[in-house]
């Protein structure tokens, strides 16, 4: 039996019915994850039936609330006091709510800094274009040229 996997885009105020269809069904919340982007998180909801897990993932901006699950699933208040306290991310009516003392941190949501900026491509003037098309061409004769000598083919 291969295993069936779904991943769907949902709204943060769909979350609270789409857990509660998950346990309907027998499945168990197998975990929620959180990921810094550039307007704030990204958050994977995954449950499992079986061999068969949906994924639910919910894109907020840096201040929007979530509602949590917990009283649906009561593990989910781990998880959710978690990324509350180490990305910022605001969940509301955790039923177990460790106030932002589920850790002994020092430092508050370290993990709410955004993600790099990739770095800018390196800009080559056309001469220097030029030059690396000439060492790639003269490094693919020298090995053309190292294969018949060898006696193989070109």
């Amino acid at each position: 039996m291969r295993e069936k996997y779904v991943l769907a885009e949902i709204t943060s105020d769909l979350l609270p019915l789409k857990a509660v269809k998950a346990k309907h069904n027998h499945a168990r919340l197998v975990q929620i994850c959180s990921v810094n982007t550039a307007t704030g998180y990204d958050l994977l909801y995954s449950f499992a039936e079986g061999y068969n897990f949906v994924n639910y993932k919910v894109a907020i901006k840096e201040n929007e609330a979530v509602p949590s699950i917990s009283d649906i699933y009561p593990s989910a208040a781990l998880y959710e006091n978690e990324i509350r306290e180490l990305f910022g991310v605001n969940v509301q009516y955790i039923n177990l709510d460790y106030h932002e003392k589920l850790y002994n941190i020092d430092k508050e949501t370290p993990f709410k800094t955004k993600p790099a900026q990739a770095p800018e491509k390196p800009k080559f003037t056309p001469e220097q274009i030029e030059a690396m098309k000439k060492a790639a061409a003269a490094k693919k004769a020298a090995a053309k040229a190292a294969r018949e000598a060898e006696g193989g083919k070109a």
